[in-house]
């Protein structure tokens, strides 16, 4: 058996600057809208978040797949006009929205392959926040190229104050995530694929 993970393409996701309002900070949660993706943490943390840091904005980027979710996302958009969004993208729209967002929330509770949401934030240079779960640990390394946190609230929301404010530790882990993303590049993966089918075809 070989492990040839996921890749992100560097020439569409990386670290285009973007204008951004000074002192704002963007979080970016790019999963579709349902309980095994964190929706329900999400919608949780939100108002302990806002009603603490003005500064902050929520771009909830996927798909609500309830009704409930629905209006969960509504009420959220109508208490917190200026600082929550909600959008369904399509995939070559995400490079751009990844690009906008300082932190990249990525809170699943049940199961994830090698995420592609996890590279591609990382590729554009998102500090990561992520669960425990699947195949994230693969793609981080706890306090080094984002954090794992446990798959709570109380963890997820922790992690991601200490990242809001401590602006030091945030571009360190933008940083290592960029360094990262090079190694799921769509050039290595290639690379993995061709001396695989060269072994066996010749």
């Amino acid at each position: 058996m070989v492990y040839v993970p996921n890749y992100v393409d560097l020439s569409l996701f990386n670290n285009k600057q973007q204008t951004k309002e000074s002192g704002s900070i963007n979080i970016i949660y790019p999963r579709r809208c349902c309980e095994e993706r964190g929706f329900y943490i999400m919608a949780e943390i939100i108002p302990k978040i806002l009603n603490k840091y003005s500064n902050v904005t929520f771009n909830l980027v996927g798909y609500p797949h309830t009704k409930d979710i629905e209006k969960i996302i509504n009420d959220l958009i109508a208490k917190y006009p200026n600082n929550v969004k909600h959008q369904v993208a399509d995939a070559e729209k995400m490079a751009d929205l990844y690009q906008q967002a300082d932190i990249a929330i990525i809170p699943t509770l049940y199961c994830e392959g090698t995420s592609l949401s996890c590279i591609e934030a990382m590729a554009c240079g998102n500090a990561i926040i992520t669960t425990d779960i699947g195949g994230l640990p693969n793609l981080i390394i706890n306090n080094y190229n984002g954090i794992l946190a446990e798959p709570t609230l109380e963890s997820i929301n922790e992690s991601l104050k200490k990242v809001i404010t401590d602006s030091k530790f945030r571009n360190s882990l933008s940083q290592k995530a960029l360094d990262v993303a090079n190694a799921f590049s769509k050039n290595e993966w290639e690379t993995k694929w061709k001396k695989i089918l060269g072994k066996y075809l010749n």
